[in-house]
């Protein structure tokens, strides 16, 4: 017979009832995911089902939308909405939380450029912040999303191939795929640096660094983490003149519809690939 009442905590109902909320494997993961940041922020983990209002959700939203886009907020809300929903249906509640969607506005394109990215490293160092430079590091060279950084030393694998190539193995990313991430030498020193830096960073961490360092260097509401992913791939694309393929590959995107999404690049750039092929 279920512990389960109105009285029960929002991690208590999802840990008895995850695999009927949410039925796909991979999508329950980072659901789940998502309620335990739900559940730690301030004393949403103590609070009792019955306690929860819509106030409650857009402090929430608000405070998320500090750090991430409008579309991330809604997604976390997505989450939020399931599991009062559940609750609801499940007579815990007496009514379902009504949820104010986040304005998601243009696609972000926020790209970086070498200059800030070489101060923010050097600002944390200076601080101390050593692991957080490294996961900057990480996301500038390789593209890698937060959650995977994150995963260094547990999940994801260093590895290295016949010919000494070093790479990130992820057994598991966003869309369930599988990916291998080549490394460059800066890329490659600060996965190491993370391997032995397990348990220092945690999201919540993470996220009061980063709005430290947001507010230092005054970086637009577009500087968030994942920025770093369309820098990597801008890079890419005006450094090394890979193609959208090339991109796709190392950014694990299974269409390259969603890499051009990615890859904004620079006018100059652009400017000298025609000055180049001119004819008269």
């Amino acid at each position: 017979m279920t512990s389960i009442t109105s009285q029960s905590k929002v991690i208590e109902l999802v840990t008895e009832y995850g695999n009927r909320i949410w039925t796909d494997d991979n999508y329950r993961k980072r659901s789940m995911a998502n309620a335990q940041r739900f559940a730690d922020y301030s004393n949403y983990g103590q609070l009792p089902l019955t306690k929860f209002s819509p106030l409650h959700i857009i402090n929430y939203q608000n405070h998320l939308r500090k750090s991430v886009s409008g579309s991330t907020v809604n997604r976390h809300s997505v989450t939020i909405s399931s599991i009062f929903k559940f609750a609801y249906e499940m007579r815990l509640i007496k009514m379902p939380i009504p949820i104010k969607w986040m304005p998601e506005g243009k696609p972000r394109t926020f790209v970086f450029d070498d200059k800030t990215i070489v101060a923010m490293i050097a600002y944390l160092r200076k601080r101390g912040d050593d692991w957080m430079a490294d996961m900057i590091c990480v996301g500038a060279n390789t593209g890698m999303r937060l959650g995977e950084v994150l995963k260094i030393g547990t999940e994801a694998e260093l590895i290295k191939d016949k010919s000494g190539l070093k790479f990130v193995y992820l057994p598991e990313t966003k869309n369930g795929d599988s990916r291998i991430i080549p490394l460059n030498k800066p890329a490659y020193d600060s996965v190491k640096q993370l391997q032995q830096s397990v348990g220092m960073f945690t999201p919540r961490k993470f996220r009061d660094r980063w709005a430290l360092l947001k507010s230092h260097l005054r970086l637009g509401s577009g500087a968030t983490y994942h920025a770093l992913r369309h820098t990597a791939a801008t890079r890419l694309v005006d450094k090394t003149n890979a193609d959208a393929l090339q991109v796709a590959a190392i950014l694990g995107h299974r269409s390259i519809k969603t890499t051009k999404r990615y890859v904004h690049p620079d006018k100059a750039v652009l400017h000298n690939i025609v000055s180049s092929a001119a004819i008269s």
